[in-house]
């Protein structure tokens, strides 16, 4: 089934891409025209009826520098710029926060609902009616290829995901704070969590006859709090998902609540904490001019990249230029990787001469 875990990759990966940068707009006061642009911009290329086409078409996954590659172009077909180094820690915290929507899921037909959430909140960010159309015509599409499938297909195809995340390992804040998440990288089980509708709660064992007819029943504590969904998730276009999975973590309501929660241990953490507050402090008193504008990178500088062997968190030596990992991915890459390709690169708008007015994300460089 890994020929049908791309468009999972690429439209969760994408929700997640315009998830953070909508929190950074608006946390950096940006006009809501130029806001609307931005993220109307990389929705309808990230949806072009074209490009999804030839997504959807069954094909081996993406190599991780090509998949990178291709949401390096994405991030850049619109009016927005971004140096390396925080287009690396974009990456970083969308890939992870995936992992960790596709690690919580509780039942292999989680993971459309997970996806059909993102289309949601995409759909509630943008503003253009045909974009809204080209969002319809991807959840067809979507429903038409996963719809169908048993759960041993999905399940499979979650194996092909994780197979292809588990390497990645970075801490995230939003999700130590919740305790969801451990300070060497790795994902804590949940002792509190809804089931699949239909699932049935731990702490019984059945013992069966020679003949298979049950003739015991022996309880036990699981050691958590398990409730089962009242209700399916609904897979209709606009129906009720039944899941948090795959909604927008940074928005109001959501870090709100975080904020109850406790942070992570040690006085190098706290610190960590603070010189982040005060960085967004500072950041929200900053003047903006009216004609140009830059959004700081307070949000990317809560994530750490630490190695997939170590015990203890490490911080991982300085990234490589994106040109080389352009090239591995274009030597990599098979047919309907280069198609793919030379349709995104038919859609790049073209960017007036005077920049100075459209550099969105001129992030800093110097991220802790």
């Amino acid at each position: 089934m890994t020929q049908y875990t791309l468009p999972f990759l690429f439209l969760n990966l994408g929700g997640e891409m315009i998830y953070i940068l909508d929190q950074r707009l608006r946390a950096q006061n940006i006009a809501v025209e130029k806001s609307r642009k931005v993220l109307d911009d990389l929705v309808r290329i990230m949806f072009n009826p074209r490009f999804m086409e030839e997504l959807f078409k069954p094909q081996e996954i993406y190599n991780k520098a090509a998949l990178k590659a291709l949401f390096h172009d994405l991030a850049h077909a619109s009016i927005m710029r971004l140096n390396e180094t925080s287009m690396n820690k974009l990456y970083d915290l969308m890939t992870m926060v995936f992992k960790w929507q596709i690690f919580s899921s509780s039942h292999p037909r989680e993971l459309i609902l997970i996806t059909l959430n993102h289309l949601d909140s995409m759909r509630s960010l943008v503003s253009c009616s045909l974009i809204l159309k080209q969002l319809d015509t991807a959840y067809f599409m979507f429903i038409k290829t996963y719809g169908q499938m048993t759960c041993g297909e999905l399940q499979r195809v979650r194996y092909s995901l994780l197979n292809f995340l588990q390497d990645v390992r970075v801490r995230v804040s939003l999700l130590l704070r919740q305790r969801l998440q451990n300070t060497d990288g790795s994902f804590v089980i949940p002792l509190n969590l809804q089931l699949f509708h239909g699932c049935e709660t731990p702490g019984q064992i059945r013992v069966y006859s020679k003949e298979g007819i049950p003739i015991d029943l022996i309880s036990f504590n699981p050691g958590g709090k398990y409730v089962v969904a009242e209700q399916p998730g609904s897979t209709e276009l606009r129906g009720l998902r039944n899941t948090s999975l795959g909604t927008n973590i940074y928005s109001a309501s959501r870090t709100e609540s975080d904020n109850t929660l406790a942070g992570y241990e040690g006085h190098e953490s706290y610190r960590k904490e603070i010189n982040l507050l005060v960085a967004q402090l500072g950041g929200d008193s900053t003047k903006i001019p009216d004609e140009t504008f830059s959004l700081h990178n307070s949000l990317f500088s809560t994530i750490e990249e630490v190695t997939s062997n170590d015990e203890q968190p490490t911080l991982v030596p300085e990234t490589p230029s994106i040109e080389p990992q352009k090239q591995e991915a274009v030597d990599t890459t098979n047919a309907h990787t280069e198609a793919l390709s030379k349709i995104l690169a038919e859609m790049q708008p073209s960017i007036p001469k005077d920049q100075s007015e459209f550099d969105l994300l001129d992030l800093m460089d110097d991220l802790n």
